[in-house]
């Protein structure tokens, strides 16, 4: 039993490790010179690689991002675990990376592809119509993205429960909150 413990132990720390591998940063680092985190929005992610370095480097960072949460879904699966134990460890790490002071990105391309692999359709189509009906309303991505992520957590719940769908839900509704907050109260 013990042993047990330690082996999802193992799995959910080895998960936040490759998760908070910062794509964005390295990318940015190596070949651009540059601190992304110290331009355009500050996240280290897609839509702010694209917009500082290009489609190209977007791209590089978008598949390094979902490769992460599919390989900790991997990784999970092969461990005998649930593979959104994974994901949801690679996810936080993503987000607070120990690299980078704990700030990371967003978490949205990592969950994608942790979800493709885990075979979770529901919960990509359920984050999916949340985003698009609040952004119809609201056009606002942040906001969008809360919903999705609730919608992921009331999905999670329906489903059986799955709680490791829950915390993943959670983390991107939470660090989505916290961008929305810091947009609408910095200074422009």
């Amino acid at each position: 039993m013990g042993s047990e413990y330690m082996i999802a132990a193992a799995i959910v720390a080895l998960c936040y490790l490759l998760g908070s591998i910062p794509s964005a940063y390295l990318l940015g680092k190596a070949f651009f010179r540059l601190d992304i985190r110290e331009h355009g929005s500050g996240n280290m992610g897609t839509m702010n690689t694209r917009l500082i370095m290009g489609w190209l480097p977007a791209l590089a960072v978008f598949a390094a991002d979902c490769g992460k949460g599919a390989v900790a879904a991997w990784l999970a699966e092969y461990a005998g675990r649930d593979p959104l134990m994974g994901v949801a460890a690679a996810v936080a790490g993503h987000v607070c990376p120990v690299w980078l002071g704990f700030l990371g990105g967003k978490g949205l391309a990592t969950t994608l592809g942790g979800l493709l692999w885990a075979m979770q359709p529901a919960a990509i189509a359920v984050f999916i119509i949340a985003w698009l009906l609040t952004y119809m309303v609201w056009r606002q991505s942040d906001l969008s993205s809360i919903a999705g992520g609730i919608a992921m957590v009331v999905l999670a719940f329906n489903m059986g429960p799955q709680p490791w769908m829950a915390v993943i839900g959670s983390i991107i509704a939470g660090k989505h909150y916290l961008s929305y907050q810091h947009s609408v109260t910095s200074p422009t």
